[in-house]
């Protein structure tokens, strides 16, 4: 039997993990979050091609401020799925990026 390796993104693919960057990821503001995914996107090049944060999640970010609720938990929600698209599909490092994000949400925190 072949032994496979994981990505290393599936080790944080837990119920546990997922929550806590879920958490994590909304105790931002709104756009230190857009600017952390921006952040990541730096890191992840594909053929020559550089990923980023869509136009539109920028009005998002102003509704998100503007609002709060349900418009922040959504552009959480977004952010969030396009870490994991990072992770998955350009190899950013998910160790980095988790340690990052723990690292801005204390600061946010204190």
């Amino acid at each position: 039997m072949i032994a496979t390796i994981k990505p290393s993104f599936l080790v944080y693919d837990t119920l546990d993990d997922r929550r806590e960057i879920h958490t994590l990821l909304s105790r931002l503001h709104p756009r230190m979050a857009v600017n952390w995914l921006e952040k990541l996107c730096l890191k992840a090049v594909v053929h020559g091609a550089r990923p980023g944060p869509s136009r539109a999640m920028r009005e998002r970010v102003e509704m998100a401020i503007r609002k709060g609720g349900e418009h922040h938990r959504r552009l959480v929600n977004e952010i969030y799925m396009d870490v994991w698209m990072l992770c998955s599909q350009h190899g950013l490092n998910i160790d980095e990026a988790v340690r990052n994000l723990e690292e801005l949400a204390k600061k946010q925190k204190g």
